[in-house]
């Protein structure tokens, strides 16, 4: 249908970690998100990135933003005319780059907190029905 497989954070601790858990879903998809704002340390996004180049795989960024204000935070640069075949094409040949910057620590560290206490919350409500 001429669409685009991105696996998106593949080494991700807290996340889905495809690249963690599934060698083969490195090696299934078109390219690969080398550059996610929200990977504080950033070794994972190192990781991605070596492990795409590797694999002859494209490296792509990604906000992965969790507010408004933080799209465009991670991005991908393609080289290609302004059309959407011209840059799926692109993608595909590998004509990407990818950067950008972090998000904000204090951002990252309230959402995160926020959305654990939520899952707990939810954890124990399911507890009291039972």
């Amino acid at each position: 249908m001429g669409a685009l497989l991105i696996l998106p954070h593949p080494y991700h601790v807290w996340r889905h970690g495809v690249g963690r858990r599934l060698k083969a879903g490195m090696t299934a998809v078109d390219a690969v998100e080398a550059f996610n704002s929200r990977y504080i340390v950033g070794s994972a996004n190192k990781k991605a990135a070596r492990i795409a180049k590797r694999l002859g795989k494209p490296c792509v960024g990604g906000s992965d933003a969790h507010n408004a204000k933080f799209v465009g935070f991670g991005r991908t640069f393609v080289d290609a005319d302004k059309d959407v075949s011209s840059i799926l094409a692109a993608i595909r040949d590998g004509k990407v780059s990818c950067g950008g910057k972090k998000t904000p620590l204090r951002t990252y560290t309230h959402q995160s907190l926020k959305n654990t206490w939520r899952k707990i919350t939810r954890m124990t409500r399911r507890v009291q029905l039972r």
